[in-house]
C-alpha cells in the first residue's frame, strides 16, 4: 500500500525521492516558504502525513487530535549523511501499510513508535 506523505521543507531532497514507491508531496517543491500552521493545514485538506525533522512542528502536529488520523513520522537523523537518511526513512516507511494515529521516531540507529491523541 503507498503511503501519502506531506515532506516538510526541511526534509532532504535524496529522501523524497527515495520514497518515490509512496506519494509523496514536498513543501520545498509544491510552496517554498509556507509556515508551520500552513503546512498543518496542507496535510490536513490533504489527507497526508507529516513527514518533518523540524522538532516544534513536530510537537505540534503530535499534539493535534484532528491530525492523529494522518499520522506523523519525526526524523531525528541529524549529522548522518543525506544516503544513509533515505536509506533509513525507505527501511522503516516501505513495508508499513498505514500510520493512522501513529507517531514514528526515526532516529539514528532505532526506530520508536507512538500513539496520537484521539478526538475526544
Amino acid at each position: 500500500m503507498t503511503l501519502r506523505l506531506l515532506a516538510d521543507e526541511n526534509i532532504d531532497g535524496q529522501i523524497v525521492r527515495a520514497l518515490a514507491s509512496h506519494d509523496v508531496k514536498w513543501i520545498a517543491h509544491d510552496c517554498p516558504g509556507i509556515l508551520d500552521p500552513e503546512v498543518m493545514k496542507l496535510a490536513l485538506k490533504n489527507g497526508r502525513t507529516l513527514l518533518t525533522s523540524d522538532k516544534l512542528l513536530a510537537e505540534r502536529y503530535a499534539r493535534s487530535p484532528e491530525h492523529a488520523h494522518l499520522g506523523l513520522i519525526f526524523l531525528r537523523l541529524a549529522g548522518l549523511p543525506e544516503a544513509l537518511k533515505a536509506s533509513r526513512v525507505q527501511k522503516y516507511l516501505d513495508n508499513r501499510q498505514t500510520l493512522s494515529f501513529v507517531q514514528l521516531i526515526i532516529k539514528k540507529k532505532s526506530m520508536r513508535e507512538r500513539s496520537l491523541p484521539l478526538l475526544d
